[in-house]
């Protein structure tokens, strides 16, 4: 498309997103630099569709024909973002919903394996799809069984099935989806933002796996979606849809992060501020929230009462955007066990929802689907609820301090078993009969699973791994003793076996 050339700020990047759509960002651009562009998009043919504010970021929408400019400019990180989209669909949008039938309801479907899949009921009695889950009967079994248990149409419709981001266990459950119950639902359109496969997309793409693959696998997608006849809207940051009583705003999309290299698919996941029945629920998908300066563009308007966390708890939170968020309710697609035993429990990110903020009640899969009614507030006791069961999880996993008697030197074999899934640092004292002859901090790290490691050899156990210890086993030496006693302790839950039965864990 033929725009004015910018003359002012940084060139950050230039991207074809994909069918031609393009997406140039600049920083070091001040307001007026902003304004002036206006203009000249003005002064080119460019018919001002709508502008708006959201937060302290303004967004212009402009028409040429069926030709759309988006224009984007975020004042507190001094960046502006022009997105070009030749033949869009954008100004034939419009939801035509009913009046209120009904309570708001949110589902969070219980998948077989993580993923994403959200079910929501909106107040006419429509529905929102967002992800699905994966490419098993099963994850499309469970979704239309939510749209049938909670339906009060004539046959559940969708207003809009939103996919965040093509990666599998979120949006290739609508192939088994399609296959099996298209013709029992009414699907008013789609809403996503995905790159094609075309040989600039691989080139673009950091990881050859899995991203390579999935990208691969989009034009498959994009077929079964045109012989619908459904209309698609691609999704770009600063929109607003509304759907009956709820509404969506678009807080980032591929267009603020869509530069090569993309080191993964994740990073260019939709971000949604939804708003309904005077509740805001913030939708992270697996968005990488540093990386997308969700903190930096959007500061206080990320305040919500309930939070997704994203990624499903793996990688990719920011400790700002906890705060600037600060929820009581938190949704969180993952099994409990992950959640609360293998890896989500040891980010910062997530521990610090977890015991530092006023988060009541986190949300997880593994035990069914959940569903809430809007507006929504937890149980009285719920915190300390949460508390209690993050802590039978943790203690499920083992204990941070064992103590063992009667080990001998000719015997210092123990086995370790980490299933935390984050390498284990733990440190062993070894403690005789005269007190002051102990030998402290033996370093073992144990990575995840089973590992075997003996005390007195060096590549098993570091001697003298601290700055200064006087009683270490390299300055100190055994002492030649029959028995003595050992305590290991462990800066995450693990499991210790060894020559005798422990006396005692903790």
């Amino acid at each position: 498309m033929n725009i004015p050339k910018i003359k002012f700020g940084k060139t950050i990047y230039c991207e074809n997103e994909g069918q031609g759509v393009y997406v140039h960002s600049y920083s070091d651009v001040l307001p007026e630099d902003f304004e002036s562009y206006l203009t000249e998009l003005s002064g080119a043919g460019y018919e001002i569709f709508e502008e708006h504010s959201l937060s302290i970021n303004s967004f212009v929408t402009f028409r040429k024909g069926s030709d759309a400019v988006f224009a984007a400019y975020y004042p507190g990180v001094c960046e502006m973002r022009i997105v070009t989209e030749p033949d869009s669909n954008f100004f034939d949008y419009k939801d035509i919903g009913g009046r209120r039938k009904t309570t708001m309801l949110i589902t969070q479907i219980d998948l077989e394996d993580y993923g994403m899949s959200y079910c929501l009921r909106l107040p006419d009695g429509r529905f929102v799809i967002i992800d699905g889950g994966r490419e098993w009967t099963p994850e499309a079994d469970k979704l239309m069984n939510v749209m049938t248990e909670q339906n009060i149409l004539e046959k559940p419709v969708i207003a809009a099935w939103i996919f965040t981001h093509p990666h599998c266990d979120h949006y290739r459950a609508f192939y088994p989806f399609h296959d099996k119950y298209i013709n029992e639902v009414t699907i008013e359109r789609f809403m996503y933002n995905f790159p094609e496969a075309t040989k600039e997309d691989l080139e673009c793409t950091a990881e050859p796996f899995p991203t390579d693959k999935e990208i691969r696998l989009l034009p498959k997608f994009q077929t079964l979606i045109d012989s619908l006849g459904i209309p698609v809207y691609r999704v770009h940051t600063g929109q607003v849809f509304d759907f009956a009583d709820c509404r969506f705003e678009i807080l980032s999309s591929p267009d603020d992060v869509f530069f090569a290299p993309i080191g993964g698919y994740n990073l260019i996941s939709l971000v949604m501020k939804m708003t309904c029945d005077n509740q805001v629920i913030l939708w992270n998908s697996d968005a990488r929230l540093e990386e997308a300066k969700l903190a930096d563009r959007w500061g206080e308007y990320l305040k919500c009462d309930i939070f997704q966390i994203t990624h499903h708890g793996f990688q990719g939170g920011d400790i700002k955007v906890n705060h600037l968020a600060n929820p009581k309710v938190c949704f969180l697609p993952v099994e409990e066990a992950n959640a609360y035993q293998n890896i989500d429990y040891y980010f910062d990110t997530n521990l610090d929802l977890f015991y530092n903020l006023s988060v009541e009640e986190i949300l997880v899969g593994s035990g069914g689907n959940i569903t809430i009614e809007l507006p929504y507030e937890p149980s009285p006791n719920a915190r300390k609820l949460l508390l209690d069961r993050i802590e039978r999880n943790r203690r499920s996993l083992g204990a941070k301090t064992w103590f063992f008697d009667g080990v001998t030197k000719d015997n210092c074999d123990f086995t370790f078993i980490n299933t935390s899934g984050k390498p284990a640092v733990i440190y062993a004292d070894l403690l005789f009969e005269a007190p002051h002859r102990a030998v402290k901090s033996l370093k073992i790290i144990a990575l995840g699973g089973r590992t075997v490691k003996n005390l007195l050899n060096p590549g098993d156990a570091d001697p003298n791994a601290l700055f200064f210890n006087r009683q270490s086993l390299m300055l100190s030496g055994l002492p030649d003793v029959k028995e003595f006693a050992v305590r290991f302790m462990s800066d995450k839950p693990v499991v210790v076996t060894g020559p005798t039965n422990a006396v005692y864990s903790d």
